[in-house]
């Protein structure tokens, strides 16, 4: 591949500021070198009008390190296109060819102001209508270009790295996939395209900024690399700006001059945990009630859009709506439940999530988690007015207070009577004094209305332990050619098939998530017995009984699948050991 992926990250900037006006009129750009010469790109050149999250100094860089590369200058435009098909969200993208080495760009913007609700519909399905069209223009484009006479380049940031993988999975035509942030794709993209991603994921790259928040979403393809995110927070994002794509450039000097740093420990350990963490608690979910958690998921990070600096107060007032709203009112105590029920299994998330939220200029949030953690350790410690004043500690723990709150209407009798209604005014308080966060009425009556939900969810919640994205082997990973119980040298020879070990690990994966859930399939059915014969109570106990052996074969197929995964480890390990 001709192209650098330096090459392409300049493009995939440039993109965002493209004008569709200037395709609809006579006077179009035929050249990268046309396009940057007009009014738009003039201004960012001298610093002007520059869009959010970034600075006047990171344009007139940009500009001018186009500007000092020839080979993207003389870039030939063919077409740029807007998604306003049937769903489209109003994405552009552009069809880019160099004659003389007969290679083509095509190049896809990031996410458009219409399609951030389909990157999250996406986490439960396998296609989603925007990556259908932009698979339909691309092939329309190829037939029209004659694309298949070049050596064709797909690439994008955010969601344009999304739709450049999906349409490379879907087409042979792709030489090459270069994707900047882009986000994943559903446990169902990747069983119904199992054989296609084994087949085409060698020539997909990621190239992610280490604390970018969409690389995070669902299952990737392909191989990794991490930069660490550059002058975050000087554009005003803060959190938000660690997407954008001029975040990568590390400037040199003031002449375009840039390089990127990679991170050479790979994905930061707090995102890490957030991924796997959020992969979790989807899989957990039945499909109706999984969309219901995405769209709240949506909500959150339209939350995190409208806050550029830290602001408690309209943190508060967001998660207050998602309590009133009855479509996220479901799910918010649920990954409240799922959260704390993980905090048990998995202790260290808790550190891990507030340093990325510490990291992510979220200090806000972190106050939110601190309450979550103290009262799961501590409880909340008050004091009670006796007469003559005395006072009494005391120290209500998660679960008292998960009864004390879940009881509104009784607990607010029993607080007037026993402390003049004090007792939850001092909650508010000691929660203030801990972490600065001041409770208002409203939040507390949010509260009020939610912690019945979390806990009727936390006695029935079970963790999916692996929160890891799914991995397809590829199909184009070398084996030993030596078969199986053929001799050299009069010594019986052992060989390991590590492409069929990832096989069976994967039909083991699915084998006991189908397991758990006729698991409780078979313990629902058994709840629901409701009509009394004398064999009512037989039936129950072989109900219960099948119930528990399915847990049983669950238990013993991951005990099976663990120590496949061990000698998988083992294998590789000692192969590395004797190539060196």
């Amino acid at each position: 591949m001709a192209f650098s992926k330096e090459q392409l990250l300049l493009l995939n900037n440039l993109i965002y500021q493209v004008s569709q006006d200037e395709f609809i009129t006579g006077n179009k750009p035929r050249t990268v070198a046309d396009l940057i010469g007009n009014q738009r790109f003039s201004e960012l050149a001298e610093g002007k009008n520059v869009p959010d999250m970034s600075t006047s100094r990171d344009w007139k860089n940009l500009i001018q390190a186009v500007k000092n590369d020839p080979k993207i200058m003389n870039l030939r435009i063919r077409e740029c296109h807007v998604d306003n098909a049937k769903g489209g969200g109003g994405g552009k993208s552009m069809v880019l060819t160099d004659e003389s080495t007969k290679e083509a760009i095509v190049l896809f913007q990031g996410t458009a102001t219409e399609e951030w609700k389909d990157d999250f519909i996406g986490g439960n399905v396998a296609d989603t209508q925007q990556q259908e069209n932009a698979l339909a223009w691309y092939r329309d484009a190829c037939e029209k270009y004659n694309l298949d006479q070049y050596d064709v380049t797909v690439t994008g940031h955010s969601k344009g790295g999304n739709k450049s993988k999906y349409i490379t999975v879907m087409d042979d035509s792709v030489d090459h996939c270069v994707s900047f942030d882009g986000q994943g794709f559903s446990d169902k993209f990747m069983d119904k395209y199992s054989d296609r991603i084994a087949e085409r994921q060698d020539i997909i790259e990621n190239h992610n900024v280490d604390y970018d928040y969409v690389n995070l979403l669902l299952n990737d393809i392909g191989e990794t690399t991490y930069y660490k995110g550059q002058d975050v927070g000087d554009g005003g994002g803060n959190f938000l700006e660690n997407h954008h794509p001029v975040s990568f450039f590390k400037w040199d000097d003031e002449n375009g001059g840039f390089s990127l740093e990679e991170c050479p420990d790979g994905q930061p350990a707090e995102m890490k945990a957030v991924d796997e963490f959020f992969n979790s608690c989807l899989r957990s979910l039945p499909d109706q009630d999984r969309d219901k958690m995405l769209l709240m998921i949506y909500n959150m990070v339209m939350c995190g859009f409208s806050l550029k600096s830290n602001d408690t107060e309209k943190v508060m007032a967001e998660l207050n709506d998602m309590l009133n709203d009855p479509e996220t009112r479901e799910s918010l105590p649920y990954l409240l439940a799922y959260f704390v029920r993980y905090e048990r299994e998995n202790p260290e998330v808790a550190r891990l999530i507030r340093e990325f939220l510490k990291k992510s200029g979220r200090e806000d949030l972190c106050k939110i988690v601190d309450i979550v953690e103290q009262i799961l350790n501590e409880g909340i410690k008050i004091e009670i007015d006796l007469p003559f004043n005395n006072k009494i500690p005391i120290t209500i723990t998660f679960e008292q207070l998960v009864d004390l709150l879940g009881k509104a209407g009784g607990v607010i009798l029993f607080d007037n009577w026993i402390s003049g209604g004090k007792i939850l005014e001092k909650v508010r308080q000691a929660i203030k004094d801990k972490t600065g966060l001041d409770l208002t009425e409203e939040n507390l009556e949010g509260i009020l209305q939610m912690i019945p939900a979390v806990r009727e969810d936390m006695d029935k919640i079970r963790v999916e332990k692996d929160g890891s994205d799914r991995k397809i082997p590829s199909k184009k990973s070398g084996a030993s050619k030596k078969p199986a119980g053929s001799s050299s040298g009069g010594h019986h020879q052992f060989r390991v098939d590590p492409e069929i070990i990832r096989s069976v690990l994967t039909m083991f994966s699915a084998l006991v998530s189908d397991l758990h859930q006729s698991a409780e399939e078979i313990s629902g059915a058994g709840e629901k017995i409701r009509f009394m014969t004398a064999n009512t109570p037989a039936i129950r106990a072989a109900t219960a009984r099948a119930a528990e052996n399915m847990g049983k074969i669950e238990s013993r197929t991951k005990k099976m699948s663990g120590s496949l995964d061990e000698i998988l480890k083992l294998y590789e390990t000692t192969e590395r050991g004797l190539c060196g």
